[in-house]
């Protein structure tokens, strides 16, 4: 749990303030087992990382995506806009233990170069 919270720590030093880029908050007592970002094109972002050989990956779905719900028709499955703007703007960067210096280096030069790219988009909005 201390490394993830060392490279949360990180993430947060290294990303605040990018254009484009929209960090969860600090929180010293997460265990931070997930770092999610938020950007304007976020299956773009995550192909541009893989192509920089970075995992990064989806992890929020809304509540009616989900079998369970839809089939139940569960009221928490209702159309809830804010959910799906959230959930197609979010992505997981790579935060755990394994990761070395060299290895967080590397996933924030890249988050850097999409920013400076895609500076111009609002969150939510379509690239």
């Amino acid at each position: 749990v201390k490394a993830h919270r060392d490279n949360a720590r990180f993430y947060c030093d290294a990303l605040t303030g990018l254009p484009g880029i929209g960090l969860p908050p600090r929180d010293a007592g997460s265990s931070w087992w997930l770092y999610t970002v938020r950007v304007s094109d976020r299956d773009g972002f995550i192909r541009f990382l893989a192509e920089r050989g970075i995992a990064s990956s989806p992890v929020h779905a809304p509540n009616d995506q989900h079998t369970g719900f839809r089939e139940a028709r569960h009221p928490a499955s209702a159309e809830l806009h804010g959910v799906r703007v959230f959930a197609s703007t979010e992505a997981a960067l790579p935060v755990g233990w394994w990761l070395s210096l060299d290895d967080r280096l590397r996933v924030v030069d890249a988050v850097k170069r999409w920013s400076a790219l895609h500076q111009e988009y609002p969150i939510g909005a379509a690239a």
